[in-house]
């Protein structure tokens, strides 16, 4: 009878590329995303950015408001 063979899984590390945001080494055990030309980043790095852009967008939205606020009452 044959014996049965055993794969044994290597956990292999691997460099994937530098963080567009913080510019650290990428390894694949990290969590990441990445971008269809090319590039990747870290999930978080890459959620903060999304954050403050948000933020910026609710700020400058809010000024146009009050700013046509102020305009129709005069």
């Amino acid at each position: 009878m044959a014996k049965k063979k055993l794969w044994k899984k290597q956990n292999r590390v691997v460099s994937v590329g530098f963080c567009r945001y913080c510019q650290n080494e990428l390894i694949n055990t990290d969590s990441f995303v990445s971008f269809y030309p090319s590039g990747h980043a870290h999930y978080l790095c890459m959620q903060k950015d999304d954050d403050l852009k948000q933020q910026v967008l609710q700020s400058v939205e809010h000024q146009l408001h009050q700013e046509k606020e102020n305009y129709a009452k005069r």
